[in-house]
């Protein structure tokens, strides 16, 4: 139980104000969401998504500014740089839905991951508000390790069962994937 009850209110003994988008001094870049398309990727896949950004500052961004996304394993709490996004500039009161495709290059562990957009990590715009350049997509992602696919070759056949020279031989079967990931581009060789 707690001994004193009238140390619990502390007010700010100034005014201030909230400012409306377009109403505050300077440049001020808001990372206002980050979504990927994919709940699990691989090595040699992409991520694909969207980051939206927000220039609610009075003052335009004339020149290009980073934007830096980040895996954080929730195992170990280990921060990985997946991949940077130039954007060339944004307006006063300007407003991006910048589309991203992150290359998966890197040999990443399997598990469970945060993803997390950094807009202008350097702050080389002087961004007057910092506080509010990240944004990390809702939920978690599965990244990394190798592919699980288990292709299974099931019920071949082939006719006729004699052939001559230059006769067709016709085989059919059915090929099927066990594993959890999917398998794209597969090519079936007949030996």
């Amino acid at each position: 139980d707690e001994q004193r009850e009238d140390n619990n209110d502390r007010r700010w003994p100034e005014s201030f104000t909230v400012a409306e988008p377009g109403e505050v001094q300077g440049v001020d870049l808001v990372a206002l969401a980050v979504n990927f398309d994919n709940a699990r990727v691989y090595w040699g896949q992409v991520l694909s998504g969207t980051v939206e950004i927000l220039n609610r500052g009075d003052t335009a961004v004339e020149r290009f500014f980073v934007v830096r996304f980040q895996a954080e394993s929730l195992e170990d709490g280990s921060i990985i740089q997946l991949h940077s996004e130039n954007v060339d500039g944004l307006d006063t009161g300007g407003q991006l839905e910048l589309p991203v495709t992150i290359p998966v290059n890197r040999r990443i562990a399997r598990g469970q991951y945060r993803l997390t957009a950094h807009v202008d990590p350097t702050n080389s715009s002087d961004d007057v508000n910092e506080a509010n350049n990240r944004r990390t997509a809702a939920g978690t992602f599965d990244m990394g390790g190798e592919p699980d696919v288990d292709l299974v070759v099931d019920g071949v056949s082939f006719a006729p069962d004699a052939l001559d020279a230059g006769d067709m031989l016709s085989v059919s079967g059915t090929l099927r994937n066990q594993g959890m990931d999917s398998a794209s581009g597969v090519e079936v060789e007949v030996i």
